[in-house]
């Protein structure tokens, strides 16, 4: 920064210069009373202020882009698939139905359920009354103690059986609730695997779709490991801002902060991956592009 303004103010004198020496060569042709006081006139000089000012330090580097999070979508239960309700590419807000399965044979399983837990729940009841009036018997030497403890037992052994139901009712729920898969996150689908008509299991490895979250997303750049001193004193004093170009289109960029240092350094490059992150809201990155943070 200092050599810089010392060579403006140079160049400032030599300007100067050129005008004094231009104006003595028109006075050369003047009348030799004149150049008296031609000799005398001031010489103009251009000078400018010297400032001090913070230089930034520059990194440039190729970069590739990176979702932010990716979400594997497969089958928690055994079904046909009946409904697809995105199309390949599309963006899905978290909560979004992706794909419908068939729930009959569950629902049916339910209602079983369901009635079963009534049926227990009323014995469970009468159990629950013949225990006072044993009670009450017992109270008056008029039934033994014996009969007592057993209809006791049978109570329990309702209750019980009535717990277990309940139980088999929330889970044939949930899995009705597995019928219809959902995105967990907001993002952009990729190709759908499998189509309506498809049987899926809960043990397939087969993908159905993926999504990736790109709003907001990284950018993944490696830097020189010399200048990770300088990055991490630059970081101790606030955010770290990243400019994005992609490549082949010098007048779009994006402003990131830098969000991410890696742990370890590629001995063989000599580099140390930084990550980036960026709104990305006019969705100007996708997955897998290049660009050039700097």
């Amino acid at each position: 920064m200092k050599r810089f303004v010392l060579v403006i103010l140079l160049l400032g004198a030599l300007a100067g210069g050129g005008i004094a020496y231009q104006s003595l060569r028109l006075g050369a042709s003047e009348s030799k009373a004149q150049q008296p006081s031609l000799r005398n006139r001031p010489v103009p000089v251009v000078v400018a202020p010297v400032e001090r000012q913070d230089a930034p330090v520059r990194l440039q580097a190729i970069g590739t882009v990176q979702p932010l999070a990716t979400v594997v979508v497969k089958s928690r239960i055994d079904g046909q698939i009946v409904k697809v309700h995105f199309k390949d590419g599309q963006d899905v807000k978290a909560g979004d139905p992706l794909f419908t399965l068939d729930s009959r044979a569950v629902e049916a399983q339910l209602r079983q359920a369901e009635a079963l837990l009534v049926k227990d729940r009323a014995q469970l009841a009468n159990a629950k009354r013949e225990v006072d009036r044993q009670g009450e018997l017992a109270a008056k030497n008029f039934a033994s103690t014996q009969k007592l403890d057993e209809v006791k037992t049978t109570a329990a052994a309702l209750e019980a059986t009535v717990r277990a139901d309940e139980a088999m009712v929330e889970n044939l729920k949930v899995q009705i609730s597995y019928c219809t898969i959902t995105t967990p996150i907001d993002g952009r689908a990729g190709a759908v695997a499998l189509k309506v008509g498809n049987n899926v299991k809960a043990v397939d490895t087969i993908t159905l779709v993926t999504i990736n979250q790109i709003h907001p997303i990284y950018v993944s750049f490696p830097v020189p490991q010399l200048a990770l001193p300088e990055i991490r004193d630059g970081m101790k004093a606030g955010p770290l801002e990243v400019r994005v170009t992609p490549l082949g289109n010098a007048e779009l960029h994006e402003r990131g902060i830098l969000a991410f240092v890696d742990n370890q350094i590629d001995v063989a490059t000599g580099t140390i991956i930084l990550k980036a992150i960026f709104t990305n809201r006019a969705t100007r990155f996708g997955r897998g592009s290049s660009s050039a943070p700097g």
